[in-house]
Parts: C-alpha cells; sequence; structure tokens
C-alpha cells in the first residue's frame, strides 16, 4: 500500500533503475498473491487437522513453500512486462539544469531587471 501510495504522490514516474522497477512489480505481485494462498494453504491444513488428526499427509512447511511457489506464477511475468522509462528523468534534469543557469544569470548580471 506504501508503494502505491508514494506511486500516485510521484505523479506516477518512476525515478529508479530498471531493474529496481521490475523488482518492486514482482515483489507487489508476490505480497498480495502469496497472502491469498497462504489463506489456502492455512485452510488445508486445519481442513487435514480435522479430518485426520492422527495422520497429516503433508507438513505445514510444505504448504508453505507450496504457497510461495504458486505465489511466484503470477509474479514472474512482471520481469518481462514492465519497463522504466528515463525520458521523464532526463526532462526533469534538463529543467533543473536550466533554472539553475537562469538563476546564476540574475544573480551575476549587473543591470537590474
Amino acid at each position: 500500500m506504501e508503494g502505491q501510495l508514494l506511486w500516485e504522490v510521484l505523479d506516477k514516474h518512476w525515478y529508479l533503475s530498471n531493474g529496481a522497477c521490475k523488482v518492486y512489480k514482482v515483489a507487489s505481485t508476490f505480497a498480495i498473491t502469496s497472502s491469498n494462498y497462504m489463506l489456502v494453504a492455512i485452510a488445508i491444513d486445519r481442513h487435514e487437522a480435522v479430518v485426520r488428526p492422527l495422520n497429516p499427509f503433508i507438513s505445514a512447511k510444505n504448504l508453505v513453500l507450496a504457497a510461495w511457489a504458486v505465489s511466484l506464477l503470477p509474479s514472474l511475468p512482471n520481469l518481462f512486462i514492465f519497463l522504466s522509462d528515463f525520458m521523464h528523468l532526463q526532462k526533469l534534469m534538463w529543467e533543473i539544469r536550466t533554472v539553475k543557469i537562469v538563476a546564476i544569470n540574475l544573480l551575476t548580471s549587473t543591470n537590474p531587471p
């Protein structure tokens, strides 16, 4: 949620590298899907605890690992889908440089405006 808030505050511009963009998108999708699959894993674990109390067919550790593995399936395509666009960053840097040059010229000029 904090990532989406930051995205909205920065006016939907990504200021980090392309790799950071990909990692962020994979991590955000993984966080959403893993919580859902973790609930499914908990439900399966509780079902087995009630149905077969003395003979569990799968351990809780394996259920968690399976939930994480299944969560990676919808997350990994984000590595190939999302790309960072550096054109807006270059434009921003050019505008900052232009403002600095104008400010220096105004401050060093001998004739008042």
